[in-house]
């Protein structure tokens, strides 16, 4: 285990933890990424960042990995 990234010492609630848990194990990555991310956006991991920022972090996770893949063109059916 990377002691650098521990998902339970992120400043977030059990179910917003849950909810990046989950969609990191349904792509198949590492708790590192939201780390990653947060640094991104606010140059700090998550253990470190108030609520909001978490909350936009979170954000961002969901629209990179979390959004089901129907809406390529915004309609279903694939007609351009």
């Amino acid at each position: 285990n990377d002691p650098k990234t521990d998902p339970d010492k992120w400043n977030c609630t059990i179910r917003q933890r849950a909810l990046i848990l989950s969609i990191l194990e349904r792509n198949d990555l590492d708790p590192e990424v939201v780390d990653d991310l947060a640094n991104e956006l606010h140059g700090r991991p998550m253990s470190d960042l108030g609520k909001s920022q978490v909350s936009e972090v979170i954000g961002q996770v969901l629209d990179r990995w979390g959004r089901h893949p129907k809406t390529t063109n915004g309609r279903a059916g694939g007609r351009q």
